[in-house]
């Protein structure tokens, strides 16, 4: 058992150790994205790479690969482009 300070904390790593694993299931994370996809088609200006089903695994995650696209974590690259961060962080929220 995990008792700092007293406190049981094995729900704690359980939970960690579930969101860890299905993190890590590059199926399930593929699948995700296929939803995030349908769920943004309504906006012209978002694109999420196709999954690429015939190389990806559960260990493994296989993406189209599109030119000059920029990823939504890079700020500065975002702002380079001359695009607020906030209006586009409140177009995928």
């Amino acid at each position: 058992q995990i008792k700092p300070g007293g406190f049981d904390l094995t729900w704690l790593v359980k939970d960690f150790e579930e969101a860890l694993r299905l993190e890590l299931d590059f199926t399930s994370e593929a699948k995700n994205s296929e939803r995030c996809a349908q769920s943004l088609s309504h906006l012209p200006h978002v694109k999420v790479p196709k999954v690429m089903w015939n190389y990806t695994r559960h260990s493994v995650l296989t993406t189209e690969y599109v030119p000059d696209m920029i990823r939504v974590d890079k700020h500065q690259e975002i702002a380079d482009a001359g695009l607020c961060s906030k209006e586009v962080g409140g177009m995928i929220a």
